[in-house]
């Protein structure tokens, strides 16, 4: 198993943990739930809170592994090539046309082939890791980094105005990612929003030195 696989079971062993955890502490509070009776909706009301625990652990931790900490490791330890376009992997997407919208749509996104030679004169063919709204054109020569072990070439040109949105998208994640967990704590209300603000800054500030990182090797 990969390491994004690991990251994955262990971010949702945690929900399920919390989300146990937080409900057991609400449901000591009988007078205020008096409607959570039945086990039934009890393992309904935890099902639901480690949903949402495992939403905000994506869009902070996995998120940020995925689009930051992961490729800068390939970008650190990869050779550059400038490589040429030869084609697209097309991936299809359901998305919803607006968010109040019942309605799926298709969307075709597109991730670039391409071929270049290595240091020992090996031709080879990839995916490039990364996808935009206007992909490369067939023949646009790109800046990639290689690494024998992965299967895809790892992207270096990338929408830098993109990741530093998802910069902020993350660190606002995390923010609420230990709102929520905290509850299973004593802390003070006031102490959890600092601290949450802590690991929201501290998360955004890693991605944002990887982002750094990212450029430079260009």
């Amino acid at each position: 198993m990969t390491i994004f696989g690991y990251i994955v079971i262990f971010c949702a062993l945690v929900s399920i943990y919390l989300g146990y955890y937080i409900v057991s502490k609400i449901l000591s509070r009988k007078t205020n739930y008096k409607g959570l009776k039945s086990q039934f909706e009890k393992v309904v009301f935890i099902i639901l809170i480690s949903a949402i625990i495992f939403v905000l652990n994506f869009f902070s931790v996995i998120f940020s592994y995925t689009h930051y900490w992961d490729k800068m490791v390939q970008t650190l330890t990869g050779d550059v090539y400038s490589a040429t376009v030869i084609g697209y992997k097309q991936e299809i997407i359901r998305s919803k046309s607006f968010a109040s919208s019942n309605t799926y749509s298709d969307k075709i996104i597109f991730f670039p082939k391409v071929e270049y030679l290595t240091l020992e004169g090996i031709k080879l063919i990839k995916t490039v890791n990364a996808t935009s709204n206007h992909p490369p054109k067939i023949g646009q020569k790109v800046k990639i980094t290689h690494r024998k072990d992965s299967l895809n070439a790892n992207a270096i040109e990338l929408d830098w105005i993109v990741l530093l949105g998802g910069t902020l998208f993350s660190g606002v994640a995390m923010f609420f990612l230990y709102l929520l967990s905290s509850y299973i704590g004593n802390f003070a209300f006031r102490k959890r929003i600092r601290n949450a603000l802590y690991l929201g800054a501290i998360l955004a500030a890693i991605n944002l030195c990887c982002i750094i990182i990212i450029f430079l090797r260009q």
